[in-house]
């Protein structure tokens, strides 16, 4: 099992959570408050969606052409 984690720094959840216009700075702080610590273990992957959002699905699309191809079937 693999774990894919999409993170990005709080600047830029800030500024996405803005441009969207559904919160006020407040509550857009709390929200802010709540993200938890990255996801830690061996079978982990980050990828950092800061920037173009091509990039972010570049790797994501690496990370998966290089799983097993049992891994991609559901569970029963």
């Amino acid at each position: 099992l693999t774990v894919c984690e999409v993170v990005a720094s709080t600047e830029t959840l800030r500024a996405r959570l803005a441009a969207r216009g559904r919160e006020n700075p407040a509550e857009i702080e709390a929200r802010l408050a709540r993200v938890g610590e990255p996801t830690a273990g061996h079978d982990v992957v980050s990828i950092t969606n800061d920037g173009d959002l091509a990039l972010a699905v570049a790797a994501f699309v690496r990370l998966i052409s290089q799983l097993p191809p049992d891994s991609a079937k559901p569970a029963t």
